[in-house]
């Protein structure tokens, strides 16, 4: 059904617009990533970068290690890009076709896990440090802000300060 139904339907863009990237979820129970029914559908999707069980995202930085990163060559509208970036090294050269990312399995636990997000601190010290004009200042942000909550945090738990604080 994948390979007959699913991937033909992708691959025609006058249903999904661009070829530049998509993701395949497939869990550890259908076997593992050589098996031929999946190798048959990697080969098939025309898309820049296939990821299997993890963000396309991966796919961007593959071209940073010598992969490539931009849409698939047999598509011809430009609905993602004309070329690509990457190939550092030159091995692909003008036969580019697609790169395949490869993630863990679904079994295990994700790098990125939404369920459990780090402490509103950790967040909050990264946004400092994200969102102001150089990495000093970001730095003195992010110190000023630790200093700020522990001195607060500490006051908060004196009986008669502790009151009017927290």
């Amino acid at each position: 059904y994948l390979a007959n139904v699913v991937v033909q339907y992708l691959n025609d863009k006058g249903n999904i617009f661009g070829s530049l990237s998509c993701s395949v979820y497939t869990p550890k129970s259908k076997g593992s990533y050589d098996r031929e029914a999946l190798q048959k559908v990697l080969s098939t999707l025309n898309y820049g970068t296939v990821a299997i069980n993890q963000m396309n995202l991966f796919g961007y930085t593959s071209a940073l290690r010598g992969g490539i990163w931009g849409g698939h060559s047999f598509e011809t509208l430009g609905q993602s890009g004309n070329g690509n970036i990457g190939d550092l090294f030159g091995i692909i050269g003008n036969n580019t076709g697609k790169v395949v990312v490869y993630g863990p399995p679904l079994e295990s636990k994700p790098v990125i896990d939404n369920a459990s997000p780090p402490p509103p601190v950790v967040l909050d010290i990264v946004r400092e440090f994200v969102c102001t004009d150089s990495i000093l200042k970001g730095m003195g942000n992010a110190l000023a802000l630790v200093v700020r909550r522990t001195f607060y945090g500490t006051i908060s738990y004196l009986p008669v300060v502790g009151r009017f604080v927290g």
